[in-house]
């Protein structure tokens, strides 16, 4: 290979390369040695209530993991793990609403772990409870990369784009030019694919509205009265999205039916008294986009 087409392929990759460097450096900028100190704090503080999970002290492990939660989103870190530690103490208690809606959240971080789906799986055949229909193929390929992340790859498949388009031009061998429109397809590929996986990746503004109901016996009614109609049951997991709010109640709307199916159910609402749901997502959007 001539050394002008091997230092211009350098000049590509280095290039290509760029913006990982960059976010690197940001990243090391942005976490100081006190910063180590905090996440070793909060690593300890994590094993001290999975220890008493697996002691079979559930209140306890509850305790320190709320606790731990406070001081973490206070230092700007929210951890999936501890999310799913959550659940699981919920679970052993029988709290199977509030299990649902930590396993929800730690779902949320990519790659969601198998034991959450599953947990997810089995609490939704045990109370029945009601989820808005769904894309499972997106929302799987999705959740393996975080929206930044999926940008990232967009925006090193524009610059491959961009670069290997210039040196089409500027090489004239049937050779070069093959390789460079590979790098150019590549490109295309992959940034459609990081598009793809950006756009599909759940935002706040997606979930803001969204309520999961944590009450064992919650109940739509076709106004904010318990003696009004009953609408229908919500039980402990379910997803509703909240609409209208008014003194103790929330109108919302559910999905009664598969989720997995558009064409097997349908959009159901009514009003819910707030003490029966839990806000889907009360931290800082900044943790989703």
């Amino acid at each position: 290979m001539p050394s002008t087409l091997k230092t211009w392929l350098r000049l590509l990759a280095a290039l290509v390369l760029l913006p990982l460097a960059w976010g690197g450096a940001a990243l090391q900028a942005a976490t100081p040695a006190a910063d180590t100190e905090n996440s070793e704090e909060l690593a300890k503080r994590y094993e001290d209530a999975r220890v008493a999970f697996e002691k079979g002290d559930f209140k306890k492990a509850q305790y320190l993991s709320e606790s731990l939660l406070k001081d973490s989103l206070d230092k700007g870190k929210v951890s999936p793990q501890l999310f799913q530690l959550m659940g699981h103490t919920r679970y052993r208690q029988g709290d199977l609403g509030r299990a649902a809606l930590w396993y929800m959240r730690a779902a949320l971080f990519p790659p969601p772990s198998p034991e959450t789906v599953q947990n997810l799986t089995h609490i939704r055949g045990k109370t029945g409870n009601l989820a808005f229909s769904a894309n499972h193929v997106g929302d799987q390929y999705s959740s393996l990369l975080t929206r930044p992340q999926w940008m990232r790859i967009v925006v090193i498949s524009l610059w491959a784009i961009v670069f290997s388009t210039v040196l089409c031009f500027v090489f004239r061998s049937a050779a070069a030019r093959t390789l460079f429109l590979l790098l150019i397809l590549l490109g295309l590929v992959g940034g459609s694919l990081g598009i793809i996986g950006w756009r599909l990746r759940p935002t706040f503004n997606q979930v803001k509205d969204l309520a999961i109901v944590t009450s064992p016996n919650a109940k739509s009614y076709t106004a904010a009265s318990t003696t009004a109609g009953r609408v229908i049951d919500l039980p402990p997991g379910s997803q509703v999205r909240k609409l209208e709010e008014r003194g103790a109640w929330t109108y919302v709307e559910t999905w009664s039916g598969d989720p997995s199916s558009k064409d097997s159910g349908q959009m159901i609402r009514g009003w819910v008294q707030n003490d029966a749901l839990s806000t889907f997502w009360p931290f800082d959007a900044k943790y989703l986009d």
